[in-house]
């Protein structure tokens, strides 16, 4: 699976992949929903849904776009064509109008969403692959990011350049994305950087973001457009202060091999990254502090993970062909784990565990968080912080056979 999305409403997840095709997945039981949506003759790289959920786009390595009925799962119109070049990254506007391809043919186009018309000539500039597209919160413009080292801005009216390419990076852009105001863009590179634009001038805002040692793969803004977090081939994930270009903390050095992907919750008080170790982590975005344990259960590198609208449920699409689903909520886990150590010896009886008194007593505090929990909605307060007891917990769990 290259690359994964979740229905604005939460309740369909949409994945495309190697094998050609776009599955749509009950988010809610994990279900696959009908046949898979089949028609491209090549590795689908980038899917994205609609704003009001009723569409799906699709860009493919067969130089196509398509897009498809998220509820019948039928093709609405025939293949986009125009590309010459695989397809790479797919966006709608916000209003759901437009949709953006960005191709290794070194242009973007826009597509009529409703009737896949192809909107005036091909927005050509660039002199590499278009890696990235994204549009402003407004729609009014389009950024993109290629490989001839540049970020670009475009009028998606008349599909004409905005001002210079913005130059900065010393290797390929992979990734853009704009701040929830709308004023800057950040992009990742395969230069170790992550740059920040000011969009009315087009000048760096402050110096590169430093740190990383090997090539970025993602950077996003949490939802309040504060922090920035990075994804990079050295096996780190970084936060930043997105005002001050100051590192929030050493990097957590959590994956062994790339991060592929990384991705705020929407309250912004969650970050998980995604590895080539298969491996998912959740961290507190404020403290840093990991929350429970690595989420195991892909088999190969994981290409692609996002959170449901709600916060409430992480999604991840790994090489190994499966898409899996995740408890994101920090009370839903510890109720799960609760629940997995119920007839744990650490919770009934600490002392047949250990004699060791900073075991016995961790024992005895992690039974009664539990059963707190049991007996409330919420997660238990006043007795640690969530962290803490998570923490606890993750400890518990690793006497878990």
């Amino acid at each position: 699976m290259y690359s994964l999305a979740f229905s604005p409403d939460g309740r369909l997840i949409a994945s495309g992949s190697i094998d050609r095709t776009v599955r749509l997945w009950e988010a809610k039981s994990g279900a696959e929903i009908g046949e898979p949506l089949r028609g491209h003759k090549g590795t689908v790289h980038s899917v994205a849904f609609s704003p009001d959920g009723r569409l799906i786009a699709s860009g493919s390595y067969d130089r196509t776009v398509r897009l498809w009925d998220a509820k019948s799962g039928a093709a609405i119109v025939p293949p986009l064509k125009g590309h010459e070049g695989f397809v790479d990254s797919v966006a709608f506007s916000p209003d759901g109008r437009l949709l953006a391809s960005g191709s290794w043919d070194q242009s973007a186009r826009l597509w009529n969403a409703k009737s896949g018309a192809s909107l005036g000539a091909p927005i050509k500039g660039h002199v590499g692959f278009v890696n990235s597209v994204a549009f402003s919160p407004d729609g009014r413009l389009l950024a993109t990011g290629s490989n001839d080292r540049t970020v670009r801005l475009w009028d998606t009216r008349s599909g004409k350049a905005i001002g210079a390419p913005l130059k900065g990076h010393e290797v390929l852009v992979k990734s853009v994305a704009f701040s929830p105001d709308g004023r800057q863009i950040a992009s990742a590179g395969y230069d170790k950087l992550a740059l920040l634009w000011d969009v009315s001038s087009g000048a760096l805002v402050r110096a590169p973001f430093k740190g990383h040692e090997s090539f970025l793969n993602s950077a996003v803004f949490s939802p309040d457009g504060r922090l920035l977090a990075t994804g990079s081939n050295d096996g780190s994930t970084r936060l930043w202060d997105a005002k001050t270009g100051a590192a929030l903390r050493a990097p957590f050095k959590d994956h062994e091999g790339a991060v592929n992907s990384v991705a705020f919750s929407p309250n912004g008080r969650l970050l998980v990254s995604a590895g080539d170790d298969s491996l998912l982590w959740l961290r507190d975005a404020k403290s840093g502090a990991a929350i429970g344990v690595p989420l195991k259960g892909h088999s190969g590198e994981v290409n692609s993970v996002a959170f449901s609208p709600d916060g409430r449920v992480i999604a991840s699409g790994s090489a190994d062909r499966t898409v899996r689903r995740w408890v994101a909520a920090p009370e839903d886990w510890f109720r799960l784990s609760c629940l997995r150590l119920a007839h744990h010896p650490l919770l009934r009886d600490p002392a047949s565990v250990s004699t060791d008194q900073e075991v016995i007593a961790a024992g005895k505090r992690v039974a009664q968080a539990c059963q707190a929990a049991s007996r409330s909605a919420q997660q238990p307060q006043g007795q640690g912080s969530s962290h803490g007891l998570a923490g606890l917990l993750a400890w518990a769990r690793r006497l878990l056979p």
